[in-house]
């Protein structure tokens, strides 16, 4: 995600990081975001109990920034996203899916709402090839519907080692 807001204050882009689920472990996310707009909407007790705060705190930003576009990073937030109202042609969406982990580990609530909310958006982005057959294959999504953009480092400098 740093790496997208680096590569977008480059191209000049106005952008903002919001965080509906704040923990107290996110200091360090906040921290790492010095340099750009970061709001967070502390979020005590689990996610699903804070989804209708979340949910109302998202709209409304969204609403007062009228972004042109949104991208959601992790499950909760992309579900969060899926659920929130679409306004005509105001917001398009885009997601960043990682493929089968909801079902590889048997929770298949988690695989259903991962595919309910990926059909929510504007287009879908694969991580790998791989994620992108397992969209198309499982999710049944159309080929035009999935693009590839491979995960990336933009610098390293240093291995680690293995123990």
């Amino acid at each position: 995600m740093l790496a997208l807001l680096r590569g977008g204050a480059e191209r000049g882009w106005e952008q903002a990081v919001l965080n509906p689920f704040a923990r107290s472990a996110d200091e360090e996310l906040a921290r790492r975001c010095a340099d750009f707009a970061y709001e967070a909407l502390p979020a005590p007790g689990p996610r699903s109990l804070a989804m209708p705060a979340a949910m109302r705190w998202a709209r409304r930003r969204l609403d007062e920034l009228s972004p042109d576009v949104f991208q959601a990073y992790l499950a909760h937030a992309l579900v969060l996203a899926a659920a929130l109202p679409r306004r005509s042609g105001a917001v398009r969406v885009l997601s960043h899916q990682h493929g089968s982990h909801f079902e590889s580990s048997g929770r298949k609530l988690g695989a259903m709402l991962d595919r309910f909310a990926g059909r929510r958006f504007d287009h879908v982005v694969a991580c790998s090839e791989a994620v992108r057959e397992y969209l198309l294959e499982t999710y049944r999504y159309p080929p035009d519907y999935v693009t590839t953009i491979r995960n990336g480092w933009s610098r390293c400098t240093t291995r680690r080692q293995r123990p």
